[in-house]
């Protein structure tokens, strides 16, 4: 038996401010004990102010990154965020399908709150036919929900429906999160089948400080499916982290605008375990 780190890797945009995007994703890890390798699929100009520019890698440069990681480590989990074209979105699922057979969680990164666009429709589509029947949870917000499903999600009662749909389109689960939505209470809503809905909530907390938190939540719930937790345990203990990460940072200064939130308010070792053959 061979003593071993449980692996994450990330294949993301970078956020030079640190609170989103692949930073968001190492941090989160390490706060949970799991070790961290990524993939730099762009390079943003971001701040707590807004998102102003991306400079997205070619698909060449995605595809060497990823082959080149999965020769040498055993990622127990991707997590996908922004790819940036609809090239990389192809490239990163060709490349799974060939090289890869963990657990997949997809955050489908298509436009930053601040109104940044992040990828095309056509990248969109892509991103449904390609990446979706390979997930194992997909994590939109509501309006990223209400895009990808065609559906309109203002309600919770309508995030059940959006996530039931986009079920259909080949993940094992969708957790449509529900920060958007309206009320006193967080309620993110878990399908993993027609007759299998799940809604967890959290207290709503009162802050700006939510940079990031897409990016943290899926994050953290890869993280959870990487320690071997099943679907429904991991995404309930990745969104305790993620409400104690929130109002851990709640009251924090950061720059001008929107800060992250306390991603090692509790972090713990890194976990040790045995791969068997």
């Amino acid at each position: 038996m061979r003593k071993v780190y449980p692996i994450l890797l990330t294949v993301a945009g970078s956020d030079c401010s640190g609170g989103a995007g692949i930073l968001a994703d190492v941090k989160t890890a390490c706060a949970l004990g799991v070790y961290a390798a990524s993939v730099v699929t762009a390079v943003t100009s971001q701040d707590s102010r807004g998102f102003f520019r991306s400079h997205v890698v070619s698909p060449e440069v995605v595809e060497e990154q990823l082959r080149t990681v999965l020769s040498d480590l055993r990622p127990n989990v991707v997590k996908i965020g922004m790819l940036g074209s609809e090239e990389n979105v192809r490239t990163v699922a060709r490349t799974l399908r060939d090289l890869c057979h963990a657990p997949v969680v997809v955050d489908p990164v298509m436009g930053s709150t601040s109104g940044g666009r992040m990828l095309d429709e056509s990248g969109v589509a892509a991103m449904i036919e390609e990446l979706f029947p390979l997930s194992t949870v997909v994590t939109p917000n509501a309006p990223e929900a209400e895009a990808l499903s065609g559906c309109r999600v203002r309600t919770v009662e309508e995030a059940r429906l959006a996530a039931c749909r986009l079920q259909t389109c080949g993940p094992e689960a969708v957790l449509v999160t529900g920060g958007h939505l309206p009320g006193e209470e967080v309620t993110d809503v878990l399908c993993a089948g027609l007759n299998d809905v799940v809604d967890f909530h959290t207290p709503r907390i009162a802050t700006r400080n939510l940079h990031g938190t897409g990016c943290t939540l899926s994050s953290a719930i890869a993280c959870m499916l990487a320690m071997g937790h099943p679907v429904k345990k991991a995404v309930g203990c990745a969104i305790s982290y993620m409400h104690n990460a929130i109002r851990a940072g709640a009251d924090v200064d950061f720059g001008f605008g929107a800060g992250p939130v306390n991603h090692g308010y509790d972090p713990v070792p890194m976990h040790i375990c045995e791969l068997k053959y």
